[in-house]
């Protein structure tokens, strides 16, 4: 490492371990078991290495006391798969582990007008876990296909905060979503998202803050003839399901091509519902945070296109 501004230079050279072993059984023609472990040993990432600060943000300044200690990680996975193309299902369940030593800690001096963070390296280990499912299937009888998936995760780490001890933290999080499209052989065609999102996060001894939102978006597809093709999108936000506020964005898309295919004309029409603002909150071990962003007015678009 050669920092040219302070003329400091800092060598070293280490053996690297990294073995990766992957296990493989084929259950049956449908059935896969893959289980795969990890170790591995590396340099850290270069933005870790500069020393003088760095203005990250409008109000985040970020400084580095060099180390150049390798991180050590870990990680474990285990996975199932179901895949049967004839009945059109598939299922999969999955586990992981992962854990890191020699982690870069950071010390956030939070005040009135900037935050400053010093990162730093300590010989303590962060870890995290989780599971996974994921189920598809396609509904013959009602020309649909259905996609359930869920994720859950535990993320135990330490921090600084305004030059205390060094705080043991956790945080949670539960995402699941439903897809649902259909494939009717008529005109009109729908498809639905719909997302849950809680997330939990807590420091010993202090209180624990959490946030739950819910996403949902649908889509109403419409194809009159090979020329004419309309889609509408209604987007449902509620960024805390424990207050009032939410959201409802609609768009739509018109779109014409002459039976020639030289002229197109397009129609769009983006924020119909005139949102001025919106609002997104995100939860850590030392707080809530609510940020809101400007966002454009109702705008409608014509296009046309012509080719020869």
């Amino acid at each position: 490492l050669n920092n040219v501004i302070s003329t400091r230079k800092i060598n070293k050279n280490q053996i690297v371990f990294s073995p990766l072993v992957n296990i493989f059984f084929k259950l049956n023609k449908n059935s896969v078991l893959l289980m795969r472990h990890r170790y591995d040993e590396g340099a850290q990432e270069i933005s870790n290495m500069y020393s003088n600060s760095i203005l990250t943000s409008f109000r985040n300044l970020r400084k580095n006391i060099t180390n150049l200690s390798f991180q050590k990680t870990y990680s474990a996975n285990t996975t199932y798969t179901y895949n049967d193309l004839y009945n059109q299902f598939d299922f999969s369940f999955g586990l992981n582990y992962n854990a890191m030593k020699n982690n870069f800690f950071v010390n956030n001096d939070i005040g009135l007008n900037f935050i400053r963070s010093s990162y730093f390296m300590l010989p303590e280990e962060n870890n995290s876990y989780g599971a996974n499912l994921k189920i598809s299937k396609y509904l013959p009888i009602v020309f649909s296909t259905i996609r359930i998936s869920a994720d859950y995760g535990v993320s135990n780490y330490k921090n600084i905060i305004n030059n205390s001890d060094l705080r043991d933290n956790q945080s949670r999080t539960i995402y699941t979503e439903v897809f649902y499209k259909t494939a009717f052989n008529f005109p009109v065609n729908f498809e639905n998202i719909f997302k849950l999102n809680i997330s939990k996060s807590k420091s010993i001894n202090t209180e624990i803050f959490k946030n739950s939102a819910i996403v949902n978006s649908s889509k109403i597809l419409f194809r009159g003839s090979k020329n004419l093709f309309t889609s509408v999108v209604a987007q449902y936000y509620h960024p805390d399901t424990h207050k009032q506020n939410h959201y409802l964005f609609l768009d739509i898309n018109l779109r014409y091509r002459t039976k020639n295919n030289k002229w197109e004309f397009i129609l769009t029409g983006e924020n119909l519902t005139n949102h001025k603002l919106f609002k997104e909150i995100s939860v850590t071990d030392y707080g809530r945070f609510e940020s809101t962003q400007s966002l454009n007015s109702l705008q409608i678009l014509v296009t046309v296109n012509f080719q020869f």
